[in-house]
């Protein structure tokens, strides 16, 4: 499933908050679409965290400030986040519509949405590259290998990677 727009990902959030069903033939209203984008938009300015970038930053594409979105906008995000940002809109859109999510799409948006946040604490912590002078340790040896670390020989201020 490759959702292209913003109005795809608010439709699949509806579907699965039960708001709107293909096969029950449920329409699904204008406003609730606008209502569901708006929602999209707050919701990833929220997991955003401002200009900082220390929250869930997926490159999503915002509306221009004052521009309302629209559901053929693109929204740039990665196929791996469709899941996580469903579900977390669709406990949003649930409680507009006073009810309370299940406790099943409740578990699935917190799942989701913390699997993102450990794949971008992964994604933005630094390779630690330990020099060539460090011994690999006590006994332990890299497979049939050296006794120190592979990485850069300093040569007198000239730096050249291990032959």
């Amino acid at each position: 499933m490759k959702l292209q727009t913003k109005g795809e990902i608010v439709l699949a959030a509806l579907r699965k908050a039960t708001l709107a069903s293909n096969a029950t033939l449920t329409d699904v209203e204008p406003q609730s679409v606008e209502d569901g984008l708006e929602d999209l938009d707050l919701m990833l300015s929220e997991w955003r965290m401002d200009d900082d970038r220390r929250g869930i930053d997926l490159g999503y594409a915002f509306s221009a400030a004052g521009v309302a979105p629209l559901p053929d906008d693109l929204h740039n995000l990665p196929g791996f986040s469709y899941n996580a940002i469903i579900t977390n809109l669709a406990v949003r859109i649930v409680v507009d519509y006073g009810s309370e999510p299940p406790p099943s799409l409740y578990a699935k948006a917190a799942f989701g949405k913390e699997r993102l946040i450990k794949w971008l604490t992964r994604w933005r912590t630094p390779r630690l590259q330990y020099p060539a002078r460090m011994p690999v340790g006590s006994g332990n040896h890299l497979i049939n290998g050296p006794r120190f670390f592979p990485g850069v020989k300093r040569n007198g201020g000239n730096s050249t990677p291990d032959s």
